[in-house]
């Protein structure tokens, strides 16, 4: 069994192609799926942050994701223009990854090593199930949107999501911004067991984990 009782003591990270297409910001043409990479809390379920990004899963869609996992996202909300509160920020103790090359790279085991985050790196797949059922159920709400893929295959035939994408890439993380703030307060009792954690831990983490080119 896999039993976590503190908040940040194993967080699980992964990654996923999204079910939709999005459009460019100036003409709102199609520009094809973007990536998601989701990070949640075991013990709590929070979600500690997610990127959603063109550029394929790696170490720098995984720095970007760390340093939302630690920082206090007011200002990255402000930005969105998402009004809510998600208080969920801090170190993690553990990371719960699966064996893929981003989650083994010289970056990420330098920051991590530096702040004393372990990784731990999951023997079967079934092993990631918090993260994976956190993405499948995620996943499952942009069928709403315009631009899904998703559905069964008669339904994709008849429906061709280029046409029908609206949403731009900015848009998008702003609605899954807003429908992680509804999953906060309504789903579980996750703001009891929010984790804020000081200005200079978040500096630091920061610095640590900030992406890093590697020859």
């Amino acid at each position: 069994s896999f039993i976590v009782e503190q908040p940040l003591e194993v967080v699980q990270i992964d990654h996923t192609p999204m079910d939709i297409v999005v459009v460019d910001d100036l003409y709102r043409q199609p520009l094809g799926k973007p990536y998601l990479t989701l990070a949640t809390d075991v013990a709590t379920r929070c979600v500690l942050g997610f990127v959603i990004s063109f550029v394929p899963p790696g170490a720098a869609t995984v720095s970007l994701c760390m340093t939302l996992i630690v920082s206090p996202k007011a200002a990255w909300l402000k930005q969105l223009g998402v009004v809510g509160d998600w208080p969920m920020a801090g170190l993690p103790k553990t990371l719960h990854l699966d064996g893929a090359a981003e989650f083994k790279s010289k970056a990420l085991k330098r920051g991590c090593g530096q702040y004393g985050v372990e990784l731990v790196y999951r023997e079967r797949t079934h092993h990631g199930g918090h993260i994976e059922r956190l993405i499948g159920t995620k996943m499952s709400k942009l069928k709403s949107l315009p631009g899904a893929t998703g559905g069964s295959p008669k339904a994709r035939r008849s429906y061709d999501p280029d046409k029908h994408a609206a949403l731009t890439l900015g848009e998008l993380e702003a609605w899954f911004a807003r429908r992680f703030g509804v999953f906060h307060q309504h789903a579980h009792d996750f703001r009891a067991k929010a984790q804020i954690i000081d200005r200079a831990q978040i500096v630091a983490a920061q610095a640590a984990l900030a992406i890093e080119h590697e020859n």
